[in-house]
């Protein structure tokens, strides 16, 4: 916990914004027991396809190559499962750390890193577990070390830029390619491209319908934030009389995926305009009050909720909407391909649910079918809800 203060302290200097505390969830736990400090965030800030007109426009759709390939990456994900399993029942036997009671606080602190570095290496697996991905090269070890965090989905949203720059040219940034451009890699960037034009969007017609209005935007679980946080420097970009009119208040557990966003924000320029909150997503939201927000953006923590949990989550969203107000999420779905996600980089935890079953969430929710629009993406894995709050209930 001392840590994890450290760091609130230090985000909350560096954004010159207030923050708080709150207990953790067994999603939250994961994320905050293998998170790392971001010592390199040029991923995020120079790396980001969002900045190249090419890589920002293109939707990737490229599967045939991995439809031929699926038998032998089938074979290979499967070597995985047996592989970690051993590896965690050895780790169980003969390395668990003891639980210690009743000594100084010094042991107690120690004893609770070794629990946490055994929590995560029960998650992730033996490290280069396996060769061909995150043995060959630094990005698969960064990805499959940062599973669930900023700090992987930075990796593979950075894919198509660093192609372009040549730096997977070698043969083992070629086989990291080729893992993380499978159709569930590039779902994800997908996703990515979506969410920044709809947010984007979004601020221009709010801007533009009302010139000199104040715009609360509030991105929850929010990561290193890249859609919300380019979103809104293109469009302070466009529009400068906003620039004293608009807030982006990130929310998340993780001290580290702030980090992140507090220097994506500090690249962009945007600083003065980001308010952090290290809180649980789910008594953030509570705490706020009726039709208190222009666009809320929750992207990737449904794929972690049991079904009644996304729907409370996602009604209490709909509540803390301005009426006319604009909810964006996205829901992981199930494909043929999810075995490299779950084996191959070994992300745990994840719920695929199909866009049938992701409308059925948004409308227990609230939300009537008229205010739902669905943007799906070439391969239909990230479909993104774009939920247009009409009328208070």
């Amino acid at each position: 916990m001392v840590q994890r203060r450290g760091t609130a302290r230090l985000l909350a200097q560096v954004a010159g914004n207030g923050y708080a505390e709150e207990s953790y969830d067994k999603v939250a736990i994961l994320a905050e027991s293998i998170r790392t400090m971001p010592d390199d965030d040029s991923l995020a800030t120079e790396s980001s396809l969002l900045l190249n007109g090419e890589t920002q426009e293109m939707m990737e759709y490229s599967r045939w190559l991995y439809i031929i390939l699926w038998l032998p990456m089938m074979l290979y994900a499967c070597w995985a499962v047996p592989k970690v399993w051993i590896y965690r029942l050895c780790l169980f036997l003969f390395y668990r750390p003891s639980i210690i009671e009743e000594v100084s606080e010094d042991a107690r602190s120690k004893n609770r890193a070794a629990w946490k570095e055994y929590g995560k290496r029960w998650l992730l697996g033996p490290q280069n577990a396996l060769w061909l991905f995150d043995g060959v090269h630094w990005l698969g070890k960064m990805v499959r070390n940062g599973v669930t965090t900023s700090e992987a989905l930075d990796g593979i949203n950075a894919v198509p830029v660093l192609r372009l720059r040549g730096q997977l040219n070698s043969f083992g940034g070629r086989l990291v390619r080729f893992w993380l451009n499978q159709p569930d890699g590039q779902s994800v960037r997908n996703r990515l491209r979506i969410t920044y034009k709809e947010i984007l969007k979004e601020l221009c017609r709010l801007w533009e319908s009302k010139p000199g209005q104040q715009i609360h935007v509030l991105s929850l679980a929010c990561g290193s934030a890249q859609a919300t946080i380019e979103a809104l420097a293109m469009f302070l970009a466009a529009y400068s009389d906003a620039k004293n009119k608009i807030e982006l208040h990130l929310v998340d557990l993780s001290g580290s995926s702030l980090m992140r966003a507090v220097h994506l924000a500090k690249e962009r320029g945007v600083q003065s305009h980001v308010f952090i909150h290290i809180k649980d997503v789910k008594s953030f939201v509570r705490e706020q009050p009726v039709g208190r927000w222009d666009i809320v953006e929750m992207v990737g923590f449904l794929d972690y909720r049991p079904w009644k949990s996304a729907v409370d989550i996602c009604r209490e969203i709909r509540r803390i909407t301005l009426v006319g107000g604009l909810f964006i999420s996205a829901h992981i779905g199930p494909n043929p391909w999810s075995f490299v996600v779950r084996w191959v980089i070994n992300w745990p935890l994840l719920i695929r649910r199909t866009i049938k079953k992701y409308r059925q969430i948004l409308h227990q929710a609230g939300f009537a079918e008229r205010e739902i629009k669905m943007l799906v993406e070439p391969h239909r894995i990230h479909p993104v809800g774009v939920c247009r709050k009409m009328e208070e209930f």
